[in-house]
């Protein structure tokens, strides 16, 4: 749950900064923030393959996907800014469902 929201954080501070910032300057947020997201997006990676969940693994590999698309596409910055905060409160909703599902131990 901390790499979703540290990965949360991130996501909207690039939409924050592409959205404040004019084109030359905004490059070195997004840039800074793309960086992030595919390493912490990479430690989300591997902590959903083992054990194997699904559609977490999904959003974490389109995690990887949109902070590639986010450091290398300087015209689309606010889209993919955008499509990485959608893919976290996806992740994080999955996580708060999955955490309400599991029985209470004593």
């Amino acid at each position: 749950m901390i790499l979703r929201a540290v990965l949360l954080a991130v996501a909207l501070a690039a939409v924050a900064g592409s959205i404040a910032l004019g084109r030359p300057e905004r490059f070195g947020i997004t840039a800074s923030c793309a960086a992030l997201t595919l390493v912490v997006g990479a430690g989300a990676l591997v902590a959903d393959a083992l054990p194997p969940r699904r559609a977490l693994l999904a959003c974490s590999a389109a995690t990887l996907l949109l902070g590639a698309a986010l450091l290398s596409r300087a015209e689309v910055h606010i889209p993919v800014s955008a499509a990485l905060v959608l893919v976290q409160l996806v992740a994080v909703a999955l996580l708060v469902r999955a955490r309400r599902a599991r029985p209470a131990t004593a």
